[in-house]
């Protein structure tokens, strides 16, 4: 295992044999992330999510060299996404799945709203996950064709 040193703020530069070398620009809006394998000379990002380590650039003769692989990580206008791909397409189809939820908003006398809290608190759920099971129970008892 190399050695791993984070990156902070208040220090934007490496120091190699008695140079100090700057850090591009784009680590500073995310310096926490950075790291700096001092043995295979390359700066790592680290994903926020599986918060794996990937290979975004190398020092060499004291220039920075983009090595980042595209397929695993991705290149952002400002310097590099906070997540790796992978975590992207789960945080995208996630997203999706919410997409799918429609907010309704309706009107129920206090009565019947007050039964409804009390009801889903007991079965430890959410308000509009007992009024969901409730109209997927009666769904499942009526037969719409005839209705219609």
């Amino acid at each position: 295992m190399t050695a791993l040193q984070q990156i902070n703020k208040k220090n934007l530069s490496i120091v190699m044999d008695g140079r100090n070398i700057p850090l591009p620009a784009y680590v500073s809006r995310a310096a926490s992330t950075y790291f700096f394998d001092t043995a295979l000379l390359v700066l790592k990002k680290r994903c926020h999510i599986c918060e794996q380590f990937f290979d975004i650039e190398q020092l060499n003769e004291g220039i920075w060299q983009d090595i980042h692989d595209e397929r695993k990580y991705r290149k952002v206008s400002s310097g590099y996404s906070s997540y790796c791909i992978h975590c992207i397409d789960k945080k995208k189809s996630r997203q999706s799945k919410k997409g799918e939820i429609i907010k309704v908003t309706f009107h129920l006398e206090q009565e019947i709203s007050r039964f409804i809290k009390i009801k889903s608190t007991l079965e430890g759920i959410s308000y509009s996950e007992y009024i969901s099971r409730l109209v997927k129970t009666d769904k499942q008892l009526t037969d719409l064709k005839k209705l219609l």
